[in-house]
């Protein structure tokens, strides 16, 4: 099968890519490909004609969207656009799994959050992946056949210490024993990179055309558990600069949609967590 795959080189693409050998991939570079420009998405998706997509390119940083909006618009919204009307124009058959993000919920109205929820993005970053599944749901509309899943919290190795748990195991790592910390009370449903990537190929495989599906463990915990599960050891050190106006106090995902196509989480938190380490361990040595 021909395989599109944007944001290959990014967190959870590293983990996808090698699960596609028997696909003929094409996962091009933001140099290779650049999503903000139209026509050369449109001539991308004309010369390879991928039978499958798996959109995962994309602003992913909610600090840099909230930075630089206009990017975020620019690359999530207008990249989606464009590459849902190109596949339209050259590759109706095909299939797009389009990789949104649990911030599309914002301030869940109950715990655990199924894919009927409402959407409420809050920031930059949730706000252009809401419009972004719009884009989706438009071609869906017109016959198109489409998938979007939206991963809640992953980690795992190959994170970028951007993002909090591989920032706290990388403090730990370095030899730090007071972990610069934000607010360790509230709770997430964090789930391995290497589960999401399987739940990923898997709903590319039997997802219903149009659907949603969360990828989660369907378990939240509190941040302070899992600092103590990738930080073993340590103390936290709460720094004001650290900590996020008004924040969500518990996100929990419901997978039972995901799960009644045949996927679940195989990684444990403790499992995770100690492959992070490793993982951040070899890079510091380097």
């Amino acid at each position: 099968m021909k395989t599109l795959v944007t944001g290959g080189s990014g967190f959870l693409g590293q983990h996808l890519l090698p699960l596609l050998e028997e696909d003929q991939v094409w996962a091009p570079s933001s140099g290779e490909l650049n999503l903000a420009d139209p026509l050369a998405v449109a001539q991308a998706v004309a010369e390879f004609k991928p039978e499958r997509v798996f959109h995962l390119g994309a602003l992913t940083s909610p600090k840099a969207a909230s930075m630089d909006p206009d990017r975020a618009v620019l690359v999530n919204v207008g990249g989606t656009r464009s590459l849902c009307q190109a596949m339209l124009a050259h590759t109706p058959s095909a299939r797009l799994v389009h990789v949104s993000t649990c911030h599309v919920y914002g301030r869940p109205l109950r715990n655990p959050v199924t894919e009927a929820h409402p959407l409420n993005p809050v920031g930059a970053y949730a706000q252009s992946k809401a419009a972004a599944e719009a884009e989706v749901q438009a071609v869906v509309s017109e016959g198109f056949d489409a998938v979007i899943v939206r991963p809640f919290n992953l980690f795992g190795p190959g994170q970028s210490t951007d993002y909090a748990l591989a920032d706290w195991c990388a403090q730990s790592v370095s030899g730090r024993h007071h972990i610069l910390c934000g607010d360790l009370d509230i709770e997430r449903d964090y789930l391995d990179v290497r589960d999401a990537a399987q739940g990923l190929l898997l709903i590319a495989k039997r997802g219903l055309k149009g659907g949603a599906y969360n990828l989660c463990r369907g378990h939240a915990e509190p941040l302070r558990y899992l600092m103590a599960l990738v930080a073993p050891g340590c103390e936290p050190h709460v720094e004001p600069g650290r900590l996020r106006a008004d924040p969500v106090a518990k996100l929990q995902g419901s997978r039972r949609k995901a799960g009644a196509l045949g996927w679940g989480p195989a990684f444990s938190l403790e499992q995770t967590a100690v492959d992070l380490r490793l993982y951040l361990s070899s890079r510091t040595s380097i």
